[in-house]
Order: C-alpha cells, then structure tokens, then sequence
C-alpha cells in the first residue's frame, strides 16, 4: 500500500462525519434493537468520509485493493472455526464480532474497506493534512491482560498486544534512518515492531544466502512462512513471506534477487487482513502508518 499512499497528496480530509440517515446493512434500524455485535458494524457502518479528492490512479487501487480483500475475507477469514479464531488472540466476543462481519452483504463490507483504507492514505500524507498528523504523539489511555489502548489522532486502537504478551524479551531496532521509537510500545502510530530474527527460522543473523529464490522460498515456507498477500508486499510481490502469530503481529522474510541475501525481521504489525488488527481497530489504518515510517 505504500506506492498509492505517496501518490494521494490530493487528498482533502475536512473532518470525520457520521451520516445518521444511511446504513447498508441494517436500514433505519434503530441499533439498540441490534445485538451488540450488529451494532457495532452498524455505528461503523453510519460513519460517512466527507469528499475527498484522488486522483484516479490512487483511487483505482483503493477499489482494487477493497475488492480485492473483501474477496480474502470472505474464503478465508470468515471461514476459520472457533478454534482457529481462538489461537490468533481472540476472544468469544470478538468471534461474534467477526460472525456479524461475515454475515454482512459485500456491499457493506467494501463500503467499511474502502473507509479505512481511506482513511489510511490520509493519515500517512501528513504534508496534505490540516491536522498535522505526524506531529500528534499517540496516547495510552488504558492498559490490561498484556494489551494495551491507545489513540493516534483520528483512530482509536484497543487490545494492542504488549511485548510481554507475544513472549518477547528482547526487541532488538537495526534499521538506519528509521526511529528508534518503532520499537517502543505506542511509539508510531500506537504500535511498535522489532527487527529479532525469527526463532522458527533458526538463522544465526538477519541474513542468509541463498543460491536462487526458490530456495528461499522452499526454506521458509517450510517453517510457516506464505506468500505476502499483494496488496501489503511493498512493491516486492513474490520475495516477501510472513508468518503471522497472532493479535495482529507476523514475522517477515524477503529476499534480495540482487545480493541473494534472505532477510529476516520481526515481530511487527501484520500489514495483511487479519480479525484481530481489524476487530482492534489497528488494522489496516495504524498498520500502514507503522510501515510507512518504520
């Protein structure tokens, strides 16, 4: 997402509005006859961006990216089972949640998609902001069970996992130019990441040479590493690998076709659609502002 993300300088964010009169999903429904779980969608669903102007280009890969995810989410994510729901950090009452996402019409799925990814291309182009995004620090506004709430100008995150809940002792930050604050918990945009190698892969250092790409790619998928989905591979489609671990966190492993180098990285902010980041608000909106500056 970060190509289109630079190009969307036109974008003109006024205010965030809430449309009282519309709701795909539910009609005029009051949502206090809802379940909880329903009007939660519902409240997101009556959220409104005012106009905002893109050019076509930018605009175009949002629609394909919120298609595009919308597709992932409806022959993936909302085919898991409890158990699996379970693993990834959730709880029964975000299940439900993500129950009542699964059973909305696609119309309301992409309409919520689009949004945040919307919003997303806003919050990473502070030069076009009024609001001055970048310049906001996030602030913790609670902490509980090793997570963590937190809001980051226009976005509210909640059950952000601590270092101490994905069982990392130690978080290393070796990227020149980049933060050191990327590594700290609510440091960019609420969240935080490391540059640790992963334990599952057992390599001595960040890096590894490998004799060609399918090599690499044979070694890590063997250890639970897939394909990056398109749309969060950062313009390297097809040499970047993640292995997610839940509450919204991965591991990365890219390879260079120039060096031949495999490289290593993490835990850090899961760039791909995930229930827990997206339930908790954190995803895609934080995630790609993260990535953006670390």
């Amino acid at each position: 997402m970060e190509d289109w993300a630079k190009k969307a300088c036109g974008v003109v964010l006024l205010a965030i509005l809430l449309s009282l009169g519309f709701n795909v999903a539910y009609g005029a429904r009051n949502t206090t006859e809802l379940k909880p779980e329903e009007a939660y969608w519902a409240l997101e669903l009556q959220k409104d961006l005012p106009p905002i102007e893109l050019n076509e280009t930018t605009m175009a890969m949002i629609e394909g990216y919120s298609n595009e995810i919308v597709e992932e989410f409806n022959s993936e994510l909302c085919t898991m089972s409890d158990e699996e729901m379970l693993r990834e950090g959730l709880t029964k009452e975000d299940i439900k949640k993500a129950r009542a996402f699964c059973r909305l019409p696609d119309e309301a799925k992409l309409k919520i998609i689009r949004n945040r990814l919307l919003l997303s291309v806003y919050l990473t182009n502070a030069r076009c902001s009024a609001l001055k995004q970048t310049e906001i620090t996030p602030i913790i506004t609670s902490s509980s069970g090793g997570t963590y709430s937190c809001r980051d100008g226009l976005v509210y995150a909640w059950g952000i996992p601590t270092k101490e809940k994905l069982g990392i002792s130690h978080c290393s930050w070796r990227k020149s130019g980049s933060p050191s604050s990327c590594s700290k918990e609510k440091g960019v945009a609420c969240l935080w990441g490391c540059t640790n190698v992963d334990p599952k892969l057992g390599w001595s250092s960040n890096y590894k040479y490998f004799s060609d790409l399918d090599s690499f790619v044979e070694e890590v998928t063997s250890k639970g590493y897939h394909k990056t989905e398109f749309y969060a591979a950062y313009g390297i489609y097809g040499r970047d690998f993640t292995r997610g671990i839940g509450y919204g966190y991965r591991y990365e492993a890219r390879y260079n076709n120039v060096t031949r180098m495999g490289y290593v990285e993490g835990p850090e902010p899961n760039p791909e659609r995930n229930w827990y980041g997206f339930l908790h608000n954190f995803w895609p909106t934080l995630v790609e502002r993260w990535h953006d500056k670390c």
